[in-house]
């Protein structure tokens, strides 16, 4: 309900190449006093079509579609839809005392979606600082010795070759 059908239609020949000049259309007869509607399938690129029922009432429906090239039907597929009377947000599925028992269980607390304001206005927006402190450990690791060691015999080198002593 309130959401827009739509069928998709593809036009292509045995070698999956578009063929050209093709009409397409789909056709819903509802049950009931619901009624028609038909729709002209339009091109999105080469060899592909849409159609679009906007704000259908609720109710099954039968449909057809076809593709026509030069008076010739060229391809035809039928099938059936049903608009519900209601959407998913409205179907209320009972988990709401699950929800609440955890909530209560957690620490937390439960809100339903018509208490959107007061759960919003719970919500802490101010930034959270988070600081890590670590410690390396220098001693005990040979290679870092070395490497001291060296760094400062290339020093001394350095200062002998130059007569800077």
């Amino acid at each position: 309900r309130g959401e827009t059908v739509r069928f998709d239609g593809f036009a292509y020949d045995l070698g999956f190449r578009p063929i050209p000049g093709v009409i397409g259309s789909v056709k819903l007869e509802g049950t009931g006093d619901v009624g028609s509607v038909d729709e002209d399938l339009l091109a999105k690129s080469e060899g592909e079509y849409a159609a679009e029922f906007n704000n259908l009432p609720a109710g099954k429906y039968k449909w057809r579609g076809k593709f026509e090239k030069d008076g010739r039907t060229i391809k035809e597929n039928s099938g059936e839809i049903l608009v519900e009377t209601y959407t998913l947000e409205e179907f209320d599925q009972g988990g709401s005392a699950v929800l609440a028992a955890i909530a209560d269980r957690s620490g937390g607390k439960y809100f339903r979606f018509d208490q959107f304001e007061a759960a919003a206005a719970m919500i802490d927006t101010k930034p959270v600082l988070m600081s890590h402190a670590g410690e390396i450990v220098i001693w005990g690791k040979l290679w870092l010795l070395v490497l001291f060691l060296a760094a400062l015999s290339v020093e001394w080198l350095l200062r002998k070759v130059f007569q800077l002593i």
